[in-house]
């Protein structure tokens, strides 16, 4: 069962995922990558297929190492992995047959942080990073982390 979870607390955010991937035989492996930039920072926490997913993250890279104005502040790393979505989705999901695209689907939590700014999280859909105000979980196993969250999380905590 994969998932992922990002939460906003008081003093910034949290990422968390499982460790299992699951593609014929079990194995282990990270599910966060970290990435820092010169005068921020950007986290991608994946679900789903682990190879689709870890491409678009590598486009996210490319894209934000090409855009090195927008890499201090948050909504310049967030234009940046937006375009890179877009990017990576047209060239590698979209030009599949319609009946194709579920088997390479994925999702991704982004945690960006800035010098000047607070960090925030994003859940992308698709090509647009969505700001999650309080907590989010993705993945096949995301009931069970929404109701472990429902009776334990508040933004207080730190």
């Amino acid at each position: 069962m994969t998932i992922a979870a990002g939460f906003v607390a008081r003093d910034g955010v949290v990422l968390c995922t499982d460790s299992q991937y699951t593609a014929g035989i079990k194995r282990y492996g990270k599910k966060i990558v970290p990435l820092q930039l010169n005068g921020g920072a950007v986290a991608f926490a994946l679900a789903g297929h682990e190879a689709f997913a870890k491409r678009a993250i590598e486009e996210c890279c490319k894209v934000l190492d090409e855009k090195e104005g927008l890499q201090s502040s948050v909504e310049g790393i967030k234009d940046a992995v937006e375009l890179a979505l877009r990017r990576f989705y047209k060239r590698f999901v979209h030009s599949r047959p319609t009946d194709a695209r579920d088997s390479v689907r994925f999702e991704l939590l982004v945690a960006v942080a800035s010098v000047e700014e607070r960090p925030v999280i994003f859940s992308a859909c698709e090509t647009v990073l969505i700001p999650v105000p309080k907590y989010e979980c993705l993945g096949v196993g995301y009931f069970v982390g929404e109701h472990v969250i429902e009776t334990g999380y508040s933004t207080g905590m730190s």
